[in-house]
């Protein structure tokens, strides 16, 4: 209740959250402890309708419905909130800057509703670029003079894409492509690109042409043998890092250019996580020989400070011997034979927590590969800041693109 309500004689009750179960007769007394004065009574109907709605993935918004015949006076209160799977206010009506507190940051710059919802009775909520993470249950309620209204919107975010999702470390993933139809003896060109246009693979009658194979794949991707026949185009990509982390798209052609199929998927590798047990850790990452020809690999602590920590190959002093940064590291000796850069690091502090990444360099600098791998102690404060991390980067995942530059920024 307002708490100057004996001076502004206003005893109304704010009853938060109402559910179906309030609905009911109301009345509203006052006594002095001698005479008892009975002021009003109100009937209070909570009404409950779900509306689900789907959005495809990498829509730039999505429309919650809410609507009313009722005639709403310019006292009208309409809050959205959202109930699963957790609470959480996103648009209130009208905006003041005390509602803009209260709204949850995930929300932020991302909700509007029409500016004319007094007359029109529209009081719909524009979501702007919906993500996973926003599918959940939603509630619209109208609070108009006596009455409240609810109604309630399930959002499902769709995806369209398939997703590859793989544990960090596997020797190899498969993007699936599958065509089943006559037409497959027709094909005489299968192509594989990644979402920034970058070739992955193309076969061309009876021969892989290399050369035009972005080198960060070259000797990393073959195509099943007898894909004619059985009409699966399906990737095989070896040793996948999260540089690998893209849009892939599979197009089959026939002799005239003509396009038979195309199928887009989506590769997610796991970020790579190492607990310290003891006083030593190994941070591992295993890629093929062929590409550590004439290359520069070199571990280096990137978060949360910088600093490199071993390198091995060009520019390194002398050439093709380990040259190290922090005492008590090294990497295998035959990393051009086996493939196998795993870093091995020995007397670990608290300095030595934190994100790393192995990069592969060919002439010129040119970027090879990369993985990142995050050292953390086991049981202690960082488990909790790398899980917020984690979180982030989902989300930004799942909001970028490398085919469209638009961003939303946190505000």
């Amino acid at each position: 209740m307002n708490p100057d309500l004996l001076d502004t004689g206003n005893f109304s009750l704010t009853l938060r959250k109402p559910h179906l179960s309030d609905s009911g007769n109301y009345t509203c007394t006052i006594s002095d402890g001698r005479v008892e004065l009975k002021l009003t009574q109100v009937q209070l109907e909570v009404k409950d309708s779900l509306t689900e709605v789907k959005v495809k993935e990498k829509a730039e918004s999505v429309i919650l419905p809410c609507r009313t015949k009722a005639v709403l006076n310019k006292d009208t209160l309409v809050e959205w909130t959202r109930s699963e799977p957790y609470f959480g206010f996103v648009h209130v009506f009208p905006n003041t800057s005390n509602h803009y507190r209260q709204q949850d940051d995930l929300y932020c710059a991302r909700t509007e509703m029409n500016v004319d919802l007094l007359q029109t009775g529209d009081l719909s909520l524009t979501l702007k670029y919906p993500t996973d993470r926003d599918s959940g249950s939603y509630i619209c309620t109208i609070y108009r003079d006596q009455d409240i209204l609810r109604q309630r919107v399930v959002l499902h975010h769709v995806k369209e894409v398939p997703e590859v999702v793989v544990e960090p470390g596997v020797q190899s993933v498969e993007l699936p492509c599958k065509f089943k139809d006559q037409l497959n003896c027709e094909v005489t060109e299968v192509v594989w690109v990644n979402s920034r246009g970058r070739m992955v693979h193309r076969y061309d009658r009876d021969k892989d042409p290399p050369e035009e194979q972005f080198y960060t794949y070259r000797h990393r991707t073959e195509l099943k043998t007898d894909f004619k026949k059985t009409g699966d185009f399906s990737l095989t990509i070896k040793y996948p890092t999260d540089w690998d982390n893209k849009f892939y798209t599979c197009k089959a052609y026939r002799e005239d250019k003509t396009i038979l199929m195309k199928k887009r998927v989506e590769l997610r590798v796991k970020d790579c996580q190492v607990e310290v047990q003891g006083a030593s850790v190994q941070l591992p990452f295993q890629t093929t020989p062929e590409l550590l020809q004439e290359s520069r690999v070199e571990w280096s602590l990137v978060e949360p400070k910088y600093r490199t920590v071993c390198a091995v190959g060009q520019g390194c002093d002398p050439p093709g011997k380990q040259q190290t940064y922090r005492k008590g590291t090294k990497m295998n000796e035959d990393l051009l034979e086996t493939g196998d850069l795993t870093l091995t690091m020995d007397d670990i502090t608290e300095d030595d927590y934190g994100k790393y990444k192995c990069v592969i360099s060919g002439k010129q600098g040119m970027i090879l590969q990369e993985k990142t791998v995050q050292v953390r102690m086991i049981g202690g404060d960082h488990d909790q800041d790398q899980d917020q991390d984690q979180a982030q980067q989902e989300d930004f995942r799942t909001r970028s693109d490398s085919t469209d530059p638009t961003f939303l920024m946190k505000c």
